[in-house]
């Protein structure tokens, strides 16, 4: 309980001292994965085909919210049967790292939408800052289910700018779908969220309910090599070992 109470209390201050002076909103966003990635079949290159053509000819038109909710729905049934095929009784370094990396190109992605000419400098100020815990199914009960479809998912506190705030409701709307439908994320599989109140309350509970599964593990017991919590933006330090990693990685391929 005292772990627990630490936790919240340490990203609760953390939190608040970036909502303090007013600059940005707060939001409780879940993000589910399929266990695979995958590149599209017919069906799906017709879709993303029409998908493109009408966001470069007719960004308007109602037809896209239709064509979104396709690719979603076929999506699901590709990843079902593919999912079906991978069983692991167990949390793994590799499930983990998997999450965390396509996570990592939906933020890209949610990044290049809301902010023009997000890498130049001086525009990470804009960036959404997020705090974000693994979460697995039945963590609420202490009854993890490892071996479920698309068990690993991720809760966040992000915290919003007030200039891309609109932008960012309007993606939260549709359940982030005009990002989503990209080819590079077919293993998102959803995301969706809410605003965190204004109340005493209401970020202590949403800091509570993000981080339970991080918060109810035994530190002493668990085993250390595996990140359970994350946060972007990126510092420049962190990209630099992310590009070594991948260099000394694809070295050795």
């Amino acid at each position: 309980m005292k772990h627990k109470k630490t936790i919240i209390n340490h990203y609760q201050d953390n939190i608040s001292s970036h909502l303090s002076n007013g600059t940005h909103k707060p939001y409780l966003i879940s993000t589910s994965f399929n266990m695979l990635s995958h590149e599209p079949d017919h069906i799906e290159s017709d879709i993303l085909n029409r998908i493109k053509h009408i966001r470069l000819n007719d960004p308007s038109s109602p037809m896209l919210s239709e064509l979104y909710k396709q690719i979603s729905d076929h999506r699901f049934k590709t990843n079902q049967s593919m999912n079906r095929k991978i069983y692991e009784r167990d949390i793994t370094f590799k499930r983990v790292s998997y999450v965390w990396q396509t996570y990592e190109k939906f933020q890209s992605h949610l990044v290049q939408t809301l902010v023009k000419n997000a890498g130049r400098s001086g525009k990470i100020e804009l960036h959404p800052l997020t705090f974000d815990f693994m979460d697995v199914n039945g963590s609420k009960h202490h009854n993890h289910v490892w071996d479920d479809d698309g068990t690993l998912h991720i809760h966040s506190i992000y915290l919003i700018r007030n200039e891309i705030s609109v932008k960012f409701d309007g993606l939260l709307a549709e359940q982030f779908m005009p990002i989503l439908w990209h080819p590079k994320l077919s293993g998102v599989r959803a995301v969706h969220g809410e605003a965190i109140g204004s109340e005493p309350s209401d970020l202590p509970k949403a800091i509570q309910y993000a981080s339970k599964f991080m918060a109810g593990v035994d530190p002493m017991g668990w085993q250390s090599d595996l990140p359970l919590s994350f946060q972007f933006p990126l510092t420049n330090a962190e990209r630099r070992q992310r590009r070594s990693d991948a260099q000394a990685l694809a070295a050795t391929t």
